[in-house]
């Protein structure tokens, strides 16, 4: 997230929902090590499946020329 639209803590309070950014740094502070495994995870997984669609292209490109 870029960071919060000034409406947000309001938004999220109606939800029922407490917003404490500080509470949030600190707890995300400590799972450091498993957003990034996870960030890590999600990226390796994305960039299969671009490289499986760019292999998919080429290939076809290739049986167009023959």
């Amino acid at each position: 997230m870029g960071g919060l639209l000034p409406e947000m803590p309001q938004l999220l309070e109606e939800m029922g929902i407490s917003y404490d950014p500080h509470r949030l740094a600190e707890v995300l502070g400590r799972r450091r090590l498993a957003i990034n495994l996870r960030a890590f995870r999600i990226a390796a997984t994305l960039g299969g499946f671009i490289t499986a669609l760019a292999r998919v292209r080429v290939g076809s490109s290739c049986k167009a020329l023959r």
